[in-house]
């Protein structure tokens, strides 16, 4: 959807969990000989960051489908891009705006990976205001409207990115039904 909506989204292939469990090591030798590596390989349902994994060597490959396949039916092999993360959510209505875009939040996890461990063990930074420029935010801003209007999202929604120092932005993935808790980070223009 986000290729057919001009919107940049990681290099991915998914695979079965199945298939995989059926010839593990065939699956990642093809994997591992076709994919640009290192991938983030990750359950394609969930969230939280629950089973997601970087893997960069044939063996944490093996080792990142097995962790995936025990959360989800299908796995999502993505190509990692290195940079800062970054999240932006829209809420419809608000402020007498058909599509808010709510400030950027800038990600900076004390290990370099914002995994569950950095989301919900206070191991990493999330900064309110970003400390992005203001043309990186903007654009945060209108991609994350154009992702909830290309997925014809409803009410709210937030939208997770990486931002390249090469590359650009890329979208990772959209959140439809993101957290509301202290941890969220769907947050509002005067939140802490």
């Amino acid at each position: 959807m986000f290729k057919d909506h001009g919107i940049k989204t990681p290099y991915w292939k998914e695979v079965q969990a199945s298939d995989f469990m059926g010839d593990q090591i065939g699956t990642a030798r093809d994997i591992f000989n076709t994919f640009p590596m290192p991938a983030i390989v990750k359950p394609a349902s969930g969230g939280s960051s629950v089973g997601v994994t970087i893997a960069r060597t044939h063996a944490e490959l093996i080792q990142a489908l097995l962790n995936a396949a025990e959360h989800g039916d299908t796995i999502l092999i993505e190509e990692f891009i290195p940079g800062i993360e970054a999240t932006a959510g829209v809420l419809e209505g608000f402020r007498g705006e058909e599509l808010y875009a709510l400030p950027p939040v800038e990600i900076r996890p004390d290990a370099g990976f914002f995994d569950y461990e950095a989301k919900y063990k206070g191991k990493s930074k999330e900064i309110v205001p970003a400390t992005f420029s203001e043309k990186i935010k903007l654009e945060l801003q209108e991609l994350s409207q154009k992702v909830h209007r290309a997925l014809g999202l409803r009410h709210y929604s937030r939208s997770d990115f990486i931002i390249s120092p090469r590359r650009g932005i890329y979208v990772l993935e959209a959140n439809t039904l993101p957290g509301l808790t202290q941890e969220s980070l769907l947050r509002s223009p005067s939140a802490p």
